[in-house]
């Protein structure tokens, strides 16, 4: 892992700026991955999914940028057939795009155990993107921003386009930014 400290304007650099290797404690680490998605709250960064070249993986993993300690979250987070969807946090939720195009589901987190909640099973209009792989998701106030990937099945040209889905037409946020649980009501 590596870090890197941007001075501000009226920064003191007490340490070098640049890149810096993080050595962290105990055994307990993730497998080597490429293509997988990862965010970070006040002081965890989560890694999930990915591809470690002989498989893909659907874990969820949390480094402690703190103590610079790894702890597995869930070792089943997503089925491994979606690792290379769009995934994004919003609160204490990672919400990713569905393998057909037209879902949305959330997976909410918690250090002892992970649930999936579909929060939005389809969109039957014709106004939801294509299905897609390897594209960018962001959570921005009460919206998703969805960009590019590749077509599913593969084929060209890749997206380039960017989709917003607003969470104001769907659902209620609670105060806390989680996504309400739509299992239990209807939109």
């Amino acid at each position: 892992i590596y870090s890197m400290n941007l001075p501000g304007a009226n920064t003191i650099l007490v340490e070098p700026i640049g890149w810096k290797s993080i050595t962290f404690s105990g055994n307990n680490v993730p497998d080597i991955r490429m293509y997988h998605t990862a965010f970070i709250d006040s002081s965890r960064m989560y890694i999930i999914a990915g591809d470690k070249g002989s498989g893909k993986l659907g874990d969820l993993w949390m480094f402690n940028i703190m103590n610079n300690e790894w702890s597995i979250v869930n070792e089943h987070a997503i089925n491994t057939t979606i690792s290379s969807t769009a995934i994004a946090m919003y609160g204490n939720d990672i919400i990713y795009f569905g393998p057909s195009g037209n879902e949305l589901i959330a997976l909410s987190i918690s250090i002892s155990t992970s649930k999936s909640t579909l929060i939005l099973i389809t969109n039957n209009d014709v106004s939801s993107p294509d299905k897609r792989l390897h594209a960018s998701m962001v959570a921005y106030q009460s919206s998703l921003f969805l960009f590019g990937g590749i077509p599913q099945p593969v084929s060209t040209p890749y997206f380039n386009d960017v989709w917003k889905f607003s969470f104001d037409n769907i659902c209620d946020f609670n105060a806390s930014g989680k996504v309400k649980d739509l299992t239990t009501s209807k939109p």
